[in-house]
């Protein structure tokens, strides 16, 4: 709790989620609430795709409360207007923040489907094939042989699921 020149109280409560170390949340409370969240922000560019993103650690979260707590706040609380001191507030924090924890940029690529093959991929493209000949054929033989290489798919992706999945168990163990 800091208390200013005119004796109005201010609350400003800096909290960093261990848990979700991409996440900063400022909460202030001073005759209304006031919130600030900063994520880290995804640009995309027509040829590349990248990403800044903040390292979170220990230390520099440490070394961050330490500045915060050395700080003077005399400029924060020289004005009697709220949106003026929480702005020089903000002001402090960021150039704080920002040289506590510098951001990186990473390109952005995408493993969500680390079980997706190559062989898998070609069989899901002989499956659109096959589906847009039986959509337009009257055979009979043709889409029961379609009916039947899309459970075989349904089963060649399962097993690649189940295969991957493992493999991480054994490679964490």
């Amino acid at each position: 709790m800091f208390v200013s020149n005119t004796s109005h109280q201010c609350v400003w409560n800096i909290s960093i989620s261990c848990n979700h170390f991409h996440k900063l949340s400022i909460c202030s409370l001073y005759i209304h609430a006031q919130i600030i969240v900063l994520h880290d922000i995804i640009i995309q560019n027509d040829k590349n795709y990248f990403y800044y993103t903040r390292k979170f650690n220990k230390s520099l979260v440490l070394d961050f409360n330490f500045t915060l707590a050395y700080e003077s706040w005399d400029n924060v609380f020289s004005y009697d207007n709220v949106k003026l001191s929480f702005n020089n507030f903000l002001n402090t924090f960021l150039k704080i923040f920002y040289s506590g924890f510098p951001t990186k940029k990473i390109p952005y690529t995408s493993h969500a489907k680390a079980w997706l093959t190559q062989g898998i991929k070609i069989f899901c493209i002989n499956k659109r094939n096959f589906f847009l000949n039986s959509r337009n054929s009257n055979d009979c033989k043709i889409k029961n042989y379609y009916k039947k290489y899309c459970k075989l798919l349904v089963d060649v992706i399962k097993l690649a699921k189940k295969i991957h999945c493992n493999n991480l168990i054994i490679k964490f163990l």
